[in-house]
């Protein structure tokens, strides 16, 4: 399984993903102005990764079009709300999805995934919310999802 973060703002929510992927053992792409662990960043990277940014394989990537190109034999899912999603479960239970094939992008804090590139996912998806807000933090959204898709519960 491999996550995309697509022009995440905040280091500490990047820290956080490296956790998460650490702890299922996916990789990491970032894309974009998303903080890398280099440079000043790595520190503040640090904060909430506690050294999974030693251990997780990552690369970054300028543009969505760039991953697209060097990953077209994956199945690119989209984490994001748009009229036409799919809800996680609906989308386990009826799709055939390989782990190992799986690339996952979750988009900005604010502006969430580009519309444009909409067309480049086989499927759109999106966590069903219960509260008045429409999402989670980021980096919550991250760890919901590659937990129900790496270890659904059984029927």
């Amino acid at each position: 399984m491999v996550v995309v973060l697509d022009n995440i703002r905040s280091a500490f929510n990047v820290g956080s993903v490296m956790r998460t992927c650490d702890a299922i053992g996916a990789k990491l792409i970032t894309v974009g102005y998303t903080p890398r662990p280099l440079g000043e960043t790595k520190l503040l990277i640090k904060k909430t990764a506690i050294n999974a940014e030693e251990y997780v394989d990552h690369e970054h990537f300028d543009t969505p079009q760039d991953v697209f190109d060097c990953y077209s034999n994956f199945n690119h899912i989209g984490i994001e709300l748009f009229d036409d999603s799919t809800n996680i479960y609906d989308y386990m239970k009826n799709e055939k999805y390989e782990l190992d094939n799986l690339m996952i992008w979750f988009g900005n804090e604010i502006h969430g995934l580009n519309e444009l590139d909409k067309s480049r996912f086989s499927k759109t998806v999106y966590l069903p919310m219960v509260g008045k807000k429409e999402s989670l933090n980021v980096s919550n959204t991250v760890t919901a999802t590659l937990y129900l898709l790496q270890f659904p519960m059984s029927k």
